[in-house]
């Protein structure tokens, strides 16, 4: 029988098949070349859906841990308001929805809602005078303070104890010290040198310096990490993406082809354009993406909470800028007329208000709007809007889709210090965190709420053998418990089997072949 090779390339809708003799010429049968493909259509994923599961999963676990907190407030409140949650609950009613219950000051009826948002404008003042005042505050205060800590209670994208903490540049030189040995390991040459690592430390102070612009930043950059001209166009990928322009994947992973695909780390889908990515590339450049925008987490996070400044501190600031900015805006925009007025005033609106646009396009379509309309007035506040609009920094909001660089430890840090300081007047604040191996970096039982993760590897916190449960619940559940009993970050590791919930997860996750059964 002739020896022949068959040759196969498989692709998602389609496979090419070709046969070859021991020469690699095509071979033929029944006069026609044994070469082809076969077309169908592509399988459907479901990432979509998945993310809309994963979505409802991350606010149910925000609603559980803010039903504990609640739990540990509600019998010291009963004391001082026993209807303080309930009208709270209320408060997300319209004033026409026939089953509310509660009108007028939903928070503090005594002193009015008003008077406090005169007294705090917003929950960070609040947040503020509750670490550095020494006196008693009223207990709805503090709830509402610790309360917005455990919501939004920021990332772990590093697991550094809350008191060993520093928000400052110090690892960004060795975030670029990694970034290079990456590059290294893709060129495949320990000789080689991709970014100028002599010039480290000068392109740090550069990230950190609230005085340059960013266009600035991420020119002055691109020049400092060139070493070779061969890589002029690597770098400027670099540091474009660094400082959260569009750049090149392409020239950034040193991927070759004709095709250039651009990102930014500011895309408020970037997780699931990473998650994409994560099928297409290799391990290697998968983590130099990974680490170049750690970079970007650490230059927004300065810009967000400069060195030096709590959290709080420096979105009070933010909105004082705002408001200072917005007094500006509104005695230019009576100068004009009555057209380009209310061109303006649509544009702050729809800016406050996110619409028009998605989140993440809110501040570059107000800028737009903005520059387009004044630029042929030549006056003396425009020049100050405009170069304020260039550096990124006219009107700046407290709550923006950037929020997400900033780390769990920050919150925790101001979460601490308000128990400290109200721990004198009200003791069960500073309960000892009751799991004693977490101590050392949550030392109060509030603090489990802002560090406590459900492992990836448990999933949902349903166990697919209660009969109370139904099928749509437990379909994607696979968590193994130890013991029946509540679920709480304080007694999870007595009642969830970690061990047992991972092999559950590596085994659901193994697919089998529909059409080789049983192979």
């Amino acid at each position: 029988m002739e020896r022949y090779h068959i040759g196969l390339d498989i692709g998602t809708s389609s496979i090419g098949w070709a046969v070859t003799g021991d020469d690699f010429k095509i071979k033929r049968k029944k006069g026609k070349n044994l070469i082809g493909t076969r077309l169908f259509k592509e399988g459907n994923t479901a990432a979509e859906r998945r993310g809309f599961r994963t979505q409802r999963r991350r606010l149910n676990r925000r609603k559980w841990r803010l039903k504990l907190l609640e739990e540990i407030f509600d019998p010291y409140m009963a004391e001082v308001d026993e209807y303080f949650f309930a009208r709270l609950k209320d408060s997300n009613l319209s004033p026409k929805d026939s089953n509310k219950k509660y009108l007028g000051s939903l928070l503090f009826p005594d002193i009015s809602d008003s008077n406090f948002y005169d007294k705090y404008p917003t929950i960070y003042h609040l947040r503020r005078d509750l670490m550095e005042k020494d006196e008693k505050f009223d207990l709805r205060e503090i709830y509402l303070a610790i309360h917005h800590i455990v919501k939004y209670r920021g990332n772990f994208l590093e697991n550094v104890p809350a008191k060993n903490y520093k928000n400052s540049g110090a690892s960004i030189g060795f975030l670029l010290e990694e970034v290079n040995n990456l590059y290294k390991d893709i060129v495949g040459d320990e000789n080689v040198t991709i970014l100028n690592s002599e010039k480290f430390e000068d392109v740090e102070k550069i990230i950190l310096d609230d005085g340059i612009r960013n266009l600035d930043k991420q020119k002055g950059v691109g020049k400092l990490l060139v070493e070779d001209k061969k890589n002029k166009n690597l770098v400027t990928a670099f540091s474009k993406a660094i400082f959260g322009y569009k750049f090149n994947i392409e020239d950034l992973l040193l991927v070759e082809g004709d095709e250039k695909s651009k990102l930014t780390f500011n895309d408020e889908n970037i997780d699931d354009i990473f998650n994409e990515l994560s099928h297409s590339l290799d391990d290697r450049r998968m983590d130099l993406l990974t680490k170049t925008r750690e970079i970007y987490f650490k230059f927004k996070l300065n810009m967000i909470v400069p060195t030096g400044y709590t959290l709080s501190e420096s979105m009070i600031e933010k909105y004082e800028i705002h408001k200072a900015h917005l007094k500006m805006y509104k005695e230019f925009i009576n100068t004009l007329n009555s057209k380009d007025r209310k061109i303006l005033k649509n544009a702050y609106t729809d800016y406050i208000n996110n619409e028009k646009a998605k989140a993440a396009n809110a501040q570059e379509n107000f800028y737009k709007t903005v520059k387009k309309t004044i630029k042929d007035n030549d006056s003396d506040i425009v020049k100050k809007i405009i170069d304020l609009i260039d550096e990124g920094n006219f009107m700046p909001k407290q709550r923006t889709g950037e929020n997400g660089v900033i780390p769990h430890q920050l919150h925790q840090i101001e979460l601490d210090r308000i128990i400290e300081n109200q721990a004198k007047y009200y003791p069960w604040l500073a309960e000892e965190n009751p799991v004693e191996k977490n101590r050392k970096f949550a030392k109060y039982k509030l603090d489990e709420l802002v560090t406590f993760r459900v492992p990836y590897y448990v999933g949902p916190l349903v166990d697919k053998t209660e009969s109370n449960k139904n099928e749509k619940e437990t379909k994607f559940a696979w968590m193994v418990r130890k013991s029946k009993g509540t679920i709480t970050p304080w007694n999870f590791e007595n009642l969830v089997d970690r061990t047992e919930s991972a092999n559950r997860f590596i085994k659901r996750m193994t697919s089998k072949d529909t059409y080789i059964i049983g192979e």
